[in-house]
């Protein structure tokens, strides 16, 4: 929201991971690699050349300055826009690219498998939202 509350145009994307594709519970291209090429790189590609034309179109002009900032699997589009479209943006920021993804989800179901071992390690929901409550009642929203 910080760039169109600036009057910037903005795009995003959900990397191909909704549409009934499962969310993001990683498992939605197991035997579907046309929906991982998306995930990786067909969607922020996408996301980049329409988002451009589009902003082209609305406003009659081309961007006159594009910039990528992106963190966790936004870092790795960052990475990958860097890669697959050099020429697209004037600066990326690509912050805690996630990385070596066998080994990055391997401890994600480690850590759950941990947790279905150990129930009291993991924050049940309605504790959760009591620490939710708790910690926003202290803030200014």
């Amino acid at each position: 929201m910080t760039g169109v509350n600036r009057g910037y145009a903005t795009a995003n994307t959900d990397m191909g991971s909704s549409g009934g594709k499962g969310g993001l519970n990683f498992g939605f291209g197991i035997g579907r690699p046309d929906w991982q090429k998306d995930f990786n790189y067909r969607s922020t590609d996408a996301m980049t050349t329409e988002g451009k034309a589009l902003t082209a179109l609305y406003y009659g002009d081309k961007p006159k300055y594009s910039y990528f900032q992106g963190c966790s699997s936004g870092g790795a589009q960052a990475w990958e826009q860097i890669q697959n479209l050099p020429e697209a943006y004037n600066g990326v920021i690509a912050g805690a690219a996630a990385n070596q993804r066998p080994n990055l989800h391997m401890a994600r179901i480690w850590d759950e498998w941990n947790n279905l071992k150990t129930p009291e390690a993991t924050v049940s929901k309605d504790k959760m939202a009591l620490v939710t409550k708790l910690a926003t009642a202290e803030c200014e929203i």
